[in-house]
């Protein structure tokens, strides 16, 4: 059962993955713009790849940490909601979910924590109620 802080974390979180979708979609270069009119269309198919690719990786940043219930152990990285950082934990090999990565910088730019240091999920996160 998740804690009222954790609901408003993921919400904080699916919020900011919601304006790096809208973000991505405008300076996509996958568009074609009218010098005439000024007007900037877009095909069903190209939003639908954009919208889609993002939203899985939303989904699998808010995915909680599983280490798998096999004894092949490997270091991974998996995003820590409630800190909005990447962190590393042993995966047994087996089972598991989505949140895994080979590396931080892999769990940072798939979790939108490349960008830059404004606005991204862990300044929002580390705004959250339990830190004002």
């Amino acid at each position: 059962e998740k804690t009222m802080e954790e609901e408003e974390l993921e919400d904080k979180y699916r919020a900011h993955a919601e304006a790096v979708k809208i973000m991505d979609a405008k300076i996509s270069p996958n568009h074609n713009e009218s010098r005439e009119t000024r007007t900037v269309g877009w095909t069903q198919r190209t939003k639908r790849r954009v919208f889609r690719t993002k939203n899985v990786a939303a989904e699998r940043c808010l995915e909680p940490m599983l280490e798998g219930s096999c004894s092949d152990y490997v270091l991974l990285w998996y995003f820590h909601i409630q800190s909005g950082e990447c962190k590393p934990f042993v995966y047994g090999g087996c089972g598991g979910n989505q949140n895994q990565f080979t590396s931080k910088l892999e769990c940072q730019s798939q979790c939108g924590l490349g960008r830059n240091s404004t606005g991204g999920p862990s300044d929002h996160m580390r705004d959250g109620p339990a830190n004002r």
